[in-house]
């Protein structure tokens, strides 16, 4: 008995369509018309086993211009600032200025996040200065984003 299976009495009606067959003969014939003629080793299926050995030895992998998404490495300007050295060290200077401390709330630690006091899209030149930022935790910078919080 499977595990899935365990502590489940099958009734009559499952042990009666267990045994049935899932297809009716009819069915059964008409695929095997069909497929009459054909080559049924196939190239697809050898084709198909050779790619999979070659993932499986990690000669090909589907991420970068070969994934499904790929979309020409195009990237928003403000992602691409926010992954460059000089916008992680403006962040660590605005977290070491305040202490790691929520300047709202004054909770120390946890998920914090450098917060621009100029909106990082309207005052471009302030991005990475840094007494344009205030450390918030998650909570409070939530607040931000509704405009309910005042900087």
């Amino acid at each position: 008995m499977k595990m899935q299976n365990k502590g489940y009495k099958q009734t009559e009606k499952h042990k009666e369509n267990k045994n049935k067959k899932l297809q009716s003969e009819k069915n059964r014939q008409h695929m095997s018309d069909k497929m009459k003629g054909r080559d049924v080793s196939g190239w697809q299926w050898k084709t198909a086993k050779k790619i999979r050995e070659r993932f499986r030895k990690g000669e090909i992998r589907y991420d970068g211009i070969y994934a499904r998404n790929w979309q020409g490495g195009k990237c928003k300007e403000t992602q691409a600032l926010r992954m460059t050295n000089e916008y992680k060290e403006w962040r660590m200077k605005v977290f070491i200025r305040d202490n790691f401390t929520c300047q709202a709330c004054g909770i120390r630690g946890g998920k914090l996040n450098a917060h621009h006091i100029r909106s990082f899209r309207k005052y471009p030149e302030l991005r990475l200065v840094v007494d344009n930022g205030v450390t918030l935790c998650e909570e409070c910078h939530n607040l931000t984003k509704g405009g309910n919080f005042k900087n």
